[in-house]
């Protein structure tokens, strides 16, 4: 059984949403744009598809679940696409549901944990934390030596540890600390700190090649029940949703929904900041609707060839569409050039944040000090 599962072709846009820009309703076909490649027609049951995307180790197959989703998406679409009003609670659902479910989504998550094992390892090579896990084993083995010198075995112990047999300790030896630190920098070339930043780095990388981020997105999507009402399915009902007619083909993006935040100009991911802060919120649900959602005081819609270009920017992979044009063909240059949910300053910030002294530490140890 759990091998029929893994075959299963599952759908991160799923064909509702797709078959809006199947001009051709007849066949269900669509235009795919991908960076660098040439346009592909395709029937929408072969795009946005991996083998297995949804699949678990344990527990029912998160692709049932996203199917009788489904069907209550399905009608509150169809309904959208005729202009028809919605409870703003069932479109927020499907929005956010259209935001979590993609591998846009994923290789996000992925792309930023990768940096990850960089910042240990980075932190632990750095000359801060190689005095502060210095001085940190100096005061170990210290306070170790004490215990033993009231034993008949202490000149033994400092002997192996290349220590005086005899008399008070005032420095410990940089071998006998390296030692200590479980690194002996004479074999290994390296200090103790950075063995273990190494090592960690290593380890959590190993555990993100092993795919620990799918599971991990495949969760996220497990969780995401149109039912659960989360603070972001709040948020986005507190916005007036409608659809909107537009005379230009609209284009799709591997991205999903797309958003503009309070202070910027710009389109974002949703994810890009807290949903309280958005001041628009729209999907392309067809090659001429544009379902948007806006808070007080937003109410006017986009530019078209500005929902277009964010759609494509935003994009890691493609994006599709109803036609096939020169202004279409275009945007593909654009696909990934601001697909990343974290930017290197984002992520050089956060390594800031994670591995700055805590303030409260700080004070204490001062007041210590001074004591």
């Amino acid at each position: 059984m759990a091998q029929d599962r893994r075959r299963k072709r599952h759908h991160f846009i799923p064909r509702l949403l797709l078959r809006g820009f199947a001009v051709e309703e007849a066949n269900d076909r669509v235009w795919l744009y991908r960076l660098g490649k040439e346009p592909l027609h395709l029937n929408i049951k072969n795009v946005a598809v991996e083998r297995g995307f949804y699949d678990r180790d344990q527990g029912d197959d998160v692709e049932d679940a996203l199917s009788r989703w489904e069907s209550g998406f399905g009608a509150t679409v169809n309904r959208l696409r005729k202009g028809e009003s919605c409870n703003s609670e069932d479109v927020a659902s499907f929005v956010i549901n259209m935001m979590i479910r993609t591998r846009n989504l994923r290789d996000n998550l992925a792309e930023a944990a990768r940096a990850v094992p960089g910042m240990l390892e980075r932190q632990f090579m750095s000359p801060e934390m190689r005095r502060s896990m210095r001085k940190k084993a100096e005061k170990t083995v210290k306070k170790t030596l004490r215990k033993f010198d009231s034993t008949p075995h202490a000149a033994q112990v400092r002997k192996a540890l290349g220590l005086p047999t005899k008399g008070r300790i005032t420095r410990i030896p940089d071998a006998t600390i390296d030692l200590a630190l479980g690194g002996a920098a004479e074999t290994l070339g390296v200090a103790g700190p950075e063995v273990l930043g190494r090592f960690l780095a290593t380890a959590l990388d190993e555990q993100l090649n092993s795919g620990a981020m799918d599971g991990a997105h495949v969760d996220s999507v497990a969780k995401s029940d149109p039912a659960v009402r989360t603070p972001r399915t709040r948020a986005y009902s507190r916005l007036r949703w409608r659809t909107v007619s537009v005379a230009d083909h609209l284009v799709l993006g591997d991205v999903g929904p797309i958003a503009r935040f309070r202070g910027s100009n710009d389109f974002h991911h949703p994810l890009d900041r807290n949903a309280e802060e958005t001041l628009q919120l729209m999907l392309p649900i067809a090659a001429n609707r544009l379902l948007l959602g806006c808070s007080d005081g937003a109410a006017e819609p986009p530019d078209v060839r500005a929902v277009n270009e964010a759609s494509a920017e935003l994009s890691g992979a493609f994006f599709v569409s109803g036609a096939r044009s020169d202004d279409i063909e275009r945007l593909q240059g654009r696909i990934r050039s601001r697909w990343r949910l974290l930017t290197d300053d984002q992520l050089n910030e956060i390594e800031k944040t994670m591995f700055a002294e805590p303030r409260g530490r700080r004070f204490r140890s001062k007041r210590r000090g001074t004591a």
